[in-house]
């Protein structure tokens, strides 16, 4: 059962706005729907003529414009889904400044786990990332693994991508058999289930919906180390349901790669091996999903109940104090993506004299290789 089944808002008393036009987990039969075409006139002729108890709205960082928090000020029962907050010209200081003034009770996050913080805290509205829940479409039970299956990478490789792009040019120059795959939907979900292995390189060294994508097929994702702001990841890790690789050290990676293929796609004995950790691959992340009560607890949340969080959607402190939120913002959204080109340019290592805010470095040193002037390890 995926959570399209569940129908948690399955009563007419709930509007649903999502005016960039996706629709996640509901259908128009179930709810009181403004989507693609909603604008300004249209939300306000549909408050005034009806009466909600609760209003969801669905937005990222292109679709903002269409909505003014004017138009739900006489609605307190307001919460948001969140959903892009990366890309994008100052997506994130442009949705602080909205929510500062709305009346937006709390916000189910989506994409960006590391941005909660900043979120809650310039804001004071509650944001929480919910993992799983909004990537998990589809269910597929895990395709025997035979030697004709590929590992693949499925997703986008631009100038935004530069990580990728030293990754995947890296790996195939050490002749590890790679196939390039951008899909979406079903297709994608057909491509992961097919696949005897997934790459995963992120864009923000953060858990991606291509982790939990892949999981709903038990196939086995390779991602580079990401941040351990999110205790879910830390589960993930520990239970053997993901494997993560060091960018860093890609010649070993590559090395790994093509044990992986040399020994579980090329005999008898390692494609049944590979089948059956691909079925507890996938039965270990139903398992996590039905221990945390992941879809209560988002129903509860979005409902503005008193919930009690799992300790695996509580982030772990990243110790950054109020007065250094709004540099830190600055820094992200100015700078982060130039650093991640330097970063891609010279290995994977930085020199301190390339970063101009003691506050990113100390981020940045959490994810890459900082070096000194002397080529030391900075610390």
């Amino acid at each position: 059962m995926s959570y399209l089944d569940l129908q948690l808002f399955s009563t007419s008393t709930v509007l649903y706005i999502a005016p960039s036009g996706i629709q996640l987990f509901l259908s128009e039969n179930q709810f009181n729907l403004l989507g693609k075409n909603a604008n300004s006139l249209r939300i306000s002729e549909t408050l005034n003529t009806h009466s909600f108890a609760l209003i969801v709205i669905h937005v990222d960082s292109y679709c903002l414009d269409c909505l003014s928090p004017d138009l739900f000020e006489n609605y307190k029962n307001l919460v948001m889904i969140l959903g892009d907050t990366h890309h994008g010209k100052e997506p994130l200081s442009k949705l602080i400044k909205w929510l500062l003034s709305s009346n937006v009770q709390r916000i189910a996050n989506y994409s960006c786990p590391h941005h909660d913080e900043i979120i809650t805290k310039l804001t004071g509205i509650e944001c929480i990332y919910f993992p799983i829940i909004f990537a998990v479409k589809f269910w597929i039970y895990p395709k025997i693994t035979s030697s004709d299956q590929n590992i693949i990478h499925l997703g986008s490789i631009s100038k935004n991508h530069e990580r990728r792009k030293y990754v995947m040019k890296s790996l195939v120059n050490k002749m590890v058999p790679i196939q390039f795959v951008k899909l979406f939907g079903f297709k994608m979900n057909l491509a992961l289930n097919y696949s005897a292995a997934v790459i995963n390189c992120s864009l923000n060294n953060d858990i991606s919906h291509r982790i939990s994508e892949t999981m709903s097929a038990g196939t086995l994702v390779f991602t580079d180390k990401l941040t351990q702001h999110q205790r879910f990841l830390s589960i993930l890790e520990n239970e053997n349901i993901i494997e993560t690789y060091d960018i860093s050290s890609i010649d070993k990676f590559a090395d790994h790669l093509n044990y992986f293929k040399n020994n579980y796609l090329k005999t008898t004995s390692g494609l049944e091996d590979s089948y059956k950790k691909k079925i507890n691959r996938q039965n270990k992340f139903r398992s996590l999903i039905r221990e945390l009560d992941l879809y209560r607890v988002l129903k509860k949340f979005l409902f503005l109940e008193e919930v009690i969080l799992p300790n695996a959607l509580i982030p772990l402190s990243t110790q950054l104090k109020p007065k250094y939120i709004e540099e830190h913002l600055t820094d992200y959204e100015e700078k982060m993506e130039t650093h991640r080109q330097l970063i891609a340019k010279n290995n994977n290592k930085l020199l301190i004299s390339q970063i101009n805010s003691n506050r990113l470095l100390l981020r940045l040193a959490d994810y890459y290789t900082v070096l000194n002037e002397s080529g030391q390890k900075y610390q």
